[in-house]
C-alpha cells in the first residue's frame, strides 16, 4: 500500500523542534533572565576546593552569574583568579566583599558577593573607563580558615609535646634526687614529731601574744593616721617657711627691736606720771561732787532726762509727719497740678470774659445799656480779679499744701474739688453769655420780646 506524507510539514516541524532546543539551551546557559552581562574577575588567595567552571555567583543569596574559568596568578601561584560573568547592573563597589562559600554539606562551592553601597563608584564603570576587566578581592572561605587554623594548632601542639618530652628526659635524674631528699626529710620529721609539736605550741603562744599587741598597735596606728591625715602637708611646709622667714627678719631687726624696747620703757614712765596726775584729778572731782547737794544733782539729772525724752518725742513726731508726707507725695503732686490747672482755666475764662464784654458793648450801645453793661463789667472784672488773685497765690498755696499732714490733704482735696465745680459753673455761665449776651438785658431764655403794637384796653 502506498503511503502519502507531507514532507514539508515534517521538515518544518523538525526545524521548529531544533530551534526550540537551541532556545532552551540558550535560556539555560544565560546568566539571568534578562539584562546585560559583564565580566568580573574574583581574586582568591589559598585553596578553592569545590569551585569549578559553572559554579554559581550569588549576590546577597541571589544567583547573578556563573564561573566561566579558573586560573593562577603568574606572579603568585598561591592566588587563584576565578573568571565570572555576572549581571552588569549589580551595585558592586570597592566596599563589596567576595567570600568563597559552600552549599549545605554537598561540598559544592560558590562565590558569595555581599555589601556595597549605591553612593560608591561602580567597579564596572571604573573598569570600562580604564579599559580593563573589573576585579574584586575575595576572602578565603571560613572552612579553609578553620582548616588552616586547625593545622597551625596541631603543628604548635606537636612542637610543645616534643619540647615537654625532651624536658622530662633531661630532668629525670634531678627529679629522682629531689624525691630521695623528700623521703629523707619526711623520715626526719617523723623522728622529731614531739619536738615539732612543742615548737608549734610555742609558735601558737607567740601568735596569741602578737595578736594582743597587734590590737593595741592597730588603735595606735589608726590614731596616728588620723592625726597625719588631719594635718595638711602644704600648711606644715608653709608654717615652717614662715617661721624661717620670721626668724630671719627678727635677726635682721634686732637693733630696731632694741630701740622699740627703749621707747616702750620711756612710754611706761610717762604713763606712770600721767596716772598720778589722773589720780589727782579724780580726787578734785570727788571733792566737787561732795560739795554739791544731792537734791540739786538729782534734779539736774532728772531735768536732763526729761529734756532727752522731749527731744525723742519731738523727733518721733517729726519722723511720723515726714513719713506721712513721703507716703502722700503723689497726692501732694496731684493737688499742686490740679491747682495750676485751675489757675490756667481761670485765666482762660478771664480772656473769654473780655470778649463777651466787647460783644455786649456792641449789642447795647445805649445809655440804659451803658449802666447795665457797667454793672456786668464790674461783675466780670471781679471774676477776673479773683482769678488773678488765685493765680498769684498759687505758689504760696502749693507751699502750704506740701506742709499738710494726712487729714489736711483730704480737706485740700475736698476744697479743690469744690473749686473745680465752681469754676465749671462759672465757665458754663460765661459760655452761655458768650453764645447769647442779650440775656443780661431781657433775661429768660434770651429770646427778644415781640410787640404787636395794639393798644391796651
Amino acid at each position: 500500500m502506498e503511503t502519502k506524507a507531507n514532507y514539508v510539514t515534517v521538515g518544518a516541524f523538525t526545524i521548529l523542534v531544533l530551534l526550540a532546543g537551541f532556545v532552551m539551551v540558550y535560556w539555560v546557559a544565560r546568566v539571568d533572565t534578562g539584562g546585560q552581562t559583564a565580566r568580573l574577575d574574583v581574586v582568591i588567595e589559598g585553596s578553592v576546593t569545590g569551585l569549578g567552571v559553572g559554579s554559581l555567583v550569588k549576590f546577597n543569596g541571589i544567583d547573578v552569574g556563573k564561573v566561566t574559568g579558573l586560573g593562577f596568578d603568574e606572579r603568585n601561584p598561591r592566588i587563584v583568579i576565578a573568571r565570572t560573568v555576572v549581571n552588569r547592573n549589580l551595585p558592586i563597589s570597592s566596599e563589596t566583599e567576595a567570600v568563597l562559600g559552600f552549599t549545605g554539606l554537598t561540598g559544592i562551592a560558590h562565590i558569595e558577593l555581599e555589601g556595597g553601597s549605591i553612593g560608591q563608584p561602580n567597579i564596572f564603570e571604573m573598569a570600562e573607563e580604564n579599559g580593563v576587566v573589573a576585579t574584586i578581592q575575595a576572602d578565603p572561605s571560613a572552612v579553609n580558615n578553620l582548616l588552616a587554623t586547625a593545622q597551625d594548632i596541631f603543628d604548635r601542639t606537636d612542637r610543645v609535646l616534643n619540647e615537654l618530652e625532651g624536658f622530662v628526659v633531661e630532668a629525670r635524674k634531678p627529679l629522682a634526687t629531689t624525691l630521695d631528699n623528700a623521703a629523707v626529710f619526711s623520715e626526719a620529721l617523723k623522728d622529731n614529731a614531739e619536738n615539732i609539736d612543742n615548737f608549734l605550741e610555742g609558735i601558737g603562744k607567740v601568735g596569741e601574744a602578737l595578736a594582743d599587741v597587734s590590737g593595741k598597735l592597730d588603735g595606735t596606728l589608726q590614731g596616728m593616721e588620723q592625726l597625719l591625715a588631719a594635718v595638711d602637708p602644704v600648711k606644715i611646709s608653709s608654717i615652717v617657711d614662715n617661721v624661717d622667714v620670721f626668724t630671719g627678719d627678727l635677726r635682721e631687726m634686732s637693733e630696731q627691736i632694741q630701740g622699740v624696747a627703749d621707747s616702750v620703757a620711756n612710754v611706761m614712765a610717762d604713763l606712770e606720771d600721767v596716772g598720778s596726775r589722773i589720780k589727782g584729778t579724780f580726787d578734785r572731782v570727788d571733792t566737787l561732787i561732795d560739795a554739791v547737794p544731792p537734791d540739786q544733782l538729782a534734779a539736774a539729772v532728772e531735768s536732763l532726762s526729761e529734756a532727752g525724752q522731749s527731744a525723742r518725742t519731738a523727733l518721733a513726731e517729726v519722723e511720723t509727719a515726714t513719713q506721712g508726707l513721703g507716703e502722700r507725695q503723689e497726692d501732694i503732686q496731684a493737688i499742686i497740678s490740679n491747682t495750676q490747672q485751675m489757675a490756667e482755666r481761670l485765666n482762660a475764662a478771664s480772656e473769654r470774659v473780655d470778649g463777651i464784654l466787647a460783644k455786649v458793648d456792641g449789642l447795647l450801645g445805649t445809655d440804659e445799656g451803658g449802666s447795665l453793661m457797667a454793672e456786668a463789667r464790674k461783675t466780670l472784672q471781679s471774676f477776673r480779679e479773683t482769678a488773678e488773685t488765685l493765680n498769684a497765690r498759687i505758689n504760696s498755696i502749693s507751699g502750704g499744701l506740701e506742709r499738710f499732714s494726712d487729714r489736711g490733704l483730704r480737706d485740700v482735696e475736698a476744697l479743690v474739688n469744690e473749686t473745680r465745680r465752681s469754676i465749671s459753673r462759672i465757665e458754663q455761665a460765661i459760655s452761655d453769655l458768650e453764645r447769647n449776651p442779650q440775656r443780661l438785658i431781657f433775661g429768660g431764655d434770651g429770646g427778644v420780646k415781640t410787640f404787636d403794637g395794639r393798644e391796651r384796653r
